[in-house]
């Protein structure tokens, strides 16, 4: 994967820049994907709890099998794909007992690479090939690993390092407490146990923060509507507004500090 220039035969192609996609196999099955409703940031009774939403015309989804729930199987990946949805690649893999799932892969993993679930240490002394993208708890990990969408004992979703190109990495192990102080993308440090789990390597499609969409109309697509400054208002809409952004703090639109904690 690479990124993508266009010719400028219009305003809007001079600058931008794309992931070349490409995506062998890529028939859809209509066991994994689903259309989801567009709500435009709105709840269930109505009410705007997202402003700027509407307009998403990406609204087909897709089930990953995040946990892999057929721990002890060989898989080998079969097909790639690439949703909006998701900025890393997504891969249907194939078991040892003919199941199917997708996955989120991880970077240098292509067709014909296989996965599994590791229960036992590892250690990177064979080759690196057969335990990247394998899902591993974190006590079979060695120091130097790196991991990305880490799932925490606590939760049934990965809730770290789930976009393209991010990854966490190893800073020091307590055994006697089972615990791991692991470095976030952010660069901030934080305590998890021993029995998280997650997969091996660095996610996929790191060049995504290099794209250039090229016009706000893909946002608009996307679902993203614009929104206007509040110091762009009149003092009626907005604490902002008119000339009344003094020394104050800045405020939401409904009074509230917003950068209290910066």
């Amino acid at each position: 994967m690479f990124l993508k220039s266009y010719k400028p035969k219009t305003p809007s192609l001079r600058f931008k820049k794309d992931i070349y996609k490409m995506s062998p196999f890529i028939k859809k099955n209509n066991l994994f994907f689903f259309n989801n409703k567009n709500k435009s940031g709105r709840s269930d009774n109505g009410r705007i709890i997202l402003r700027n939403r509407g307009g998403n015309i990406y609204n087909k989804h897709i089930s990953i099998d995040i946990n892999r729930n057929k721990l002890t199987n060989l898989a080998i990946i079969v097909s790639l794909n690439y949703l909006n949805k998701n900025s890393c690649f997504i891969g249907l893999i194939k078991y040892s007992n003919n199941s199917l799932s997708y996955i989120k892969l991880s970077n240098g993993l292509f067709i014909g690479n296989f996965t599994k679930s590791i229960d036992r240490p590892i250690n990177f002394s064979f080759n690196f090939k057969n335990v990247l993208g394998s899902f591993i708890i974190l006590n079979l990990a060695p120091k130097n690993c790196i991991f990305s969408n880490l799932i925490s004992i606590d939760s049934n979703k990965s809730n770290y390092a789930k976009s393209a190109g991010n990854y966490l990495s190893i800073i020091k192990k307590i055994k006697e407490l089972n615990i791991f102080i692991l470095k976030l993308p952010t660069g901030n440090k934080k305590y998890f146990s021993g029995l998280s789990k997650a997969t091996v390597g660095r996610n996929s499609n790191f060049l995504n923060k290099f794209t250039v969409i090229g016009k706000a109309g893909i946002n608009r697509l996307k679902g993203f509507r614009p929104s206007v400054r509040g110091i762009a208002m009149n003092p009626v809409d907005h604490p902002h507004g008119g000339r009344t952004k003094t020394n104050q703090p800045e405020m939401s639109p409904w009074g509230w500090i917003t950068k209290k904690n910066k």
